[in-house]
């Protein structure tokens, strides 16, 4: 079995027992060993962990793992490096709530994955990950000032959306969009991926989405009737007083897809089914993203009874693959349609992806074969000359 250790790394560890001494620190210690496991316990919650965190020292902790194969089959950096994007955020707050926000900032959390082999044991491993560590700044490190203040000019000016075309395989009809984040243009932070990750750095995520998702809103109002739009949200902001609202907004409801992101590990799905609960009674449909990467999996499907689940572009590009691919995501897809979902594959660049999409089960269907993310203007105008092409 492959061993990997997953780990948390607070790189100036030394300043804080120079500032507020070893008893202190020792209590600190003890405290975020105890955060980190039950953080890890989450993190790898679809692996094998094999023992606690290894702590050698304040400022170094690591979790051994094996890596299991998923009921939906996913590409094993993908987990890890998902592994590793939500133990940085959840990390992060563990840090701020033990050691305070001004040391959360200044001494700033690193998480990361790293494979050892599987003999050795804890002393082998931890010294070759403290060879790993040296001298590498790596993801994770702290935002500056000037960070800060490019996110916060995103989220203060108007945000700059694209949509995507939700299509229809047996008809190849516009089912709707998918509302997509976008940065400044031509900048470094203008692939969505970029922007949410340093302003999770930067502690404005949640901001970031709930500008976004307010843009989003101001699309969906003037969608063409019987058109939905796709808008993607954390877990933990389903209950922010902007949603609240939508939720009570005449007929907005019904225009909408609420697109639950997997960035994080969803730990209570009893909570989240009430808190979508009034969306859905006023006609919002409920999507869960990205089956086959991240931390969804088919027995959150089965918990959380979504309406769309939808395939991530790992299991559109592995269709060609063979008849034991198709086979697992045919299977997948009977999964889905037997918690009384439909399923919608992603990343479709070709037909022949189409086609195998539509044969194994697959209902919906978005990715460049289809259209790019453009403007919403000029898809709401195509759309608008479509519908009077058709009178």
């Amino acid at each position: 079995m492959k061993i990997h250790l997953l780990y948390f790394h607070l790189p100036r560890a030394a300043r804080f027992r120079g500032i507020h001494g070893t008893g202190v620190e020792r209590a600190a210690r003890a405290d975020l060993t105890r955060r980190f496991a039950a953080l890890s316990r989450v993190l790898l919650g679809q692996h094998d962990v094999l023992s606690g965190p290894e702590s050698p020292k304040f400022g170094l902790w690591a979790v051994p793992f094996g890596t299991k194969r998923l009921e939906i089959e996913a590409d094993e950096l993908e987990q890890l490096a998902s592994i590793a994007a939500a133990g940085r955020e959840l990390g992060r707050e563990a840090v701020a709530e033990e050691l305070g926000s001004a040391v959360a900032l200044h001494s700033p959390l690193r998480v990361g994955t790293f494979a050892v082999d599987s003999a050795g044991g804890a002393p082998r491993w931890m010294s070759k990950l403290r060879e790993h560590l040296r001298g590498r700044r790596g993801p994770g490190a702290e935002s500056s000032e000037e960070e800060r203040r490019l996110i916060r000019g995103v989220i203060d000016a108007p945000l700059d959306l694209r949509v995507q075309e939700i299509v229809a395989l047996d008809t190849r009809r516009i089912a709707g969009y998918e509302a997509l984040l976008r940065g400044p243009e031509r900048g470094p932070l203008f692939a969505p991926e970029a922007l949410l990750a340093q302003a999770a750095r930067c502690g404005l995520r949640p901001e970031l989405e709930l500008a976004a998702f307010d843009a989003a809103l101001k699309i969906a109002r003037r969608l063409p009737s019987g058109l939905r739009l796709a808008v993607n949200l954390s877990p933990a902001l389903l209950g922010a007083p902007a949603v609240r609202r939508a939720a009570r907004e005449p007929d907005l409801p019904g225009r909408l897809i609420l697109e639950i992101t997997e960035h994080l590990p969803i730990i209570a799905p009893g909570r989240l089914l009430g808190e979508l609960s009034l969306l859905r009674e006023r006609g919002a449909l409920v999507a869960l993203d990205d089956a086959g990467c991240g931390y969804l999996n088919m027995a959150l499907t089965r918990a959380l009874r979504p309406d769309i689940v939808k395939l991530c572009i790992t299991v559109t590009r592995r269709l060609g693959r063979g008849p034991r691919m198709l086979a697992l995501v045919r299977g997948t897809v009977a999964s889905i349609r037997a918690a009384g979902a439909v399923a919608l594959i992603e990343g479709v660049e070709t037909a022949e992806q189409a086609r195998l999409a539509r044969a194994c089960g697959c209902a919906l269907a978005q990715g460049y074969y289809f259209g790019r993310p453009r403007p919403a203007a000029e898809a709401m105008r195509e759309e608008k000359e479509n519908v009077f092409a058709a009178k």
